[in-house]
């Protein structure tokens, strides 16, 4: 199934982190509002100031006559420059007014005054009321100082949210994966169970809604051991009954019906030297015809009892047994190439870990010769540490219902009742693949 969408963890980390970036553009936006009214404060307080300055001016020269212009324009440049206005007197600065203005207005376009769009103003009073004539002083407003001071404010504010915020989310973010640790646990936990691992334990959660969660997963593994001990037994007990049957078996018919067939071959032999009242070659013709059947129900008899219980391993041990499995295969099923190729050997493994391998290889053998269609079946083993066996075919390979397949399930039970494990696959290119290890 495709997985999409955030993790928990993504989800647990953005929520928090949204709220806090948009509460953030919120306090930007409000001071963005209390920004503009404060360039709106300061104008006026400064062109309120400048209008009083004029005035001062304009009555310290207004004895002067003709030169009053000049004069207020050299005392006007001889003061500090004032914040947020500047003073033109006209005619005298008038080429210096229409700068600024052009100035002003291009400034407007770039950086904080685009965004805060402070209103302009400028006003203008003449130097004599009755004789507008003899020049006016201009006051333009000028906001780049106080657009100066609220830029740094803002990049200071903006750097510290959003070193406060990377400092948030990075705390949120570890608290979460502190919070869902336990369910990281219950995953691991869980895949160890699919895998068939039923000690997987849990250590007690620290959130009490999680808790119960944890306790139940602790009783289900408790219980699926239980479960599984019982099936090992179970099996166990009905895997050791079943070979103690094939031996009695194997020794019924090695003692009983063994000799039996061979007094019957010794018989029709004799019938065939002594019979009088035949043809020498009719004696002969049936007594071969006795001695045929006798020798087909011999070959029975050692398949037969190679499949309840096979001497060759307890006489011979594993590898022999195991090229003697293969040979019978070639002479039964000659149209498929059976090999056996043998690794390093530096121990025959114990009884019942020989036994099991035995079993596994004579049932992949049948397997491969009935359902599989292979034209070559090839089975490797070598014994150091532990014992590895593998069966490969190049036929159709394992079908999706091999878990169901009576005879895998019986080599897997075999196999892990002997504390081995096995694996079952398809080759990339065709055919089944079947490896154990005990």
């Amino acid at each position: 199934m495709k997985r999409g969408g955030l993790s928990l963890r993504a989800r647990l980390i953005l929520v928090p982190s949204l709220i806090v970036v948009a509460v953030i553009a919120l306090a930007l936006a409000l001071l963005m509002v209390q920004a503009h009214q404060r360039i709106a404060d300061e104008r006026t307080s400064s062109v309120q100031l400048a209008q009083h300055l004029v005035g001062e001016a304009i009555k310290s020269r207004a004895q002067m006559g003709s030169d009053l212009a000049v004069s207020l324009s050299r005392d006007l440049k001889s003061l500090p420059q004032l914040r947020h206005v500047r003073l033109f007197v006209l005619p005298e600065d008038t080429q210096e007014a229409t700068d600024f203005r052009n100035q002003v207005a291009e400034a407007g376009t770039q950086g904080l005054r685009m965004v805060l769009r402070p209103d302009a103003w400028e006003g203008q009073f003449p130097i004599v009321a009755s004789n507008p004539e003899m020049g006016s002083i201009v006051i333009i407003s000028d906001p780049a100082d106080e657009l100066a001071e609220i830029g740094a404010e803002f990049e200071f504010i903006l750097l510290l949210l959003v070193g406060l915020t990377v400092l948030f989310v990075a705390l949120v973010g570890w608290s979460v994966s502190r919070a869902i640790q336990p369910l990281k646990q219950l995953q691991v936990g869980l895949g160890r169970l699919e895998h068939g691992d039923f000690s997987a334990n849990l250590p007690p959660f620290s959130i009490p809604e999680l808790a119960p969660i944890g306790e139940t997963f602790n009783h289900l593994a408790g219980a699926m051991r239980q479960t599984q001990a019982n099936n090992d037994l179970l099996i166990g007990k009905l895997i050791s009954l079943q070979e103690t049957e094939r031996r009695e078996l194997a020794h019924e018919l090695h003692d009983e019906l063994g000799p039996c067939l061979f007094g019957i071959k010794s018989e029709a032999a004799c019938i065939g030297r002594v019979a009088g009242a035949l043809t020498e070659d009719e004696a002969k013709t049936r007594s071969s015809i006795i001695v045929k059947l006798v020798d087909d129900l011999q070959k029975m008899n050692r398949r037969i009892l190679a499949r309840l219980r096979p001497i060759a391993l307890a006489e011979l041990g594993l590898l022999p047994a195991l090229e003697r499995l293969i040979e019978d295969w070639r002479e039964r099923a000659p149209d498929i190439q059976w090999s056996l190729h043998c690794g390093c050997f530096s121990h025959e493994p114990p009884p019942d870990h020989a036994l099991a391998l035995y079993r596994a290889v004579q049932e992949c053998l049948t397997n491969a010769a009935r359902h599989s269609g292979a034209s070559q079946v090839s089975v490797e083993v070598e014994c150091a540490e532990r014992t590895r066996l593998v069966i490969i075919d190049d036929g159709r390979g394992i079908g999706s219902d091999v878990k169901h397949g009576f005879g895998l399930l019986g080599m897997r039970e075999r196999v892990y009742a002997v504390g081995g494990r096995m694996e079952i696959s398809n080759n990339p290119d065709g055919g089944a693949r079947i490896e154990i290890w005990i």
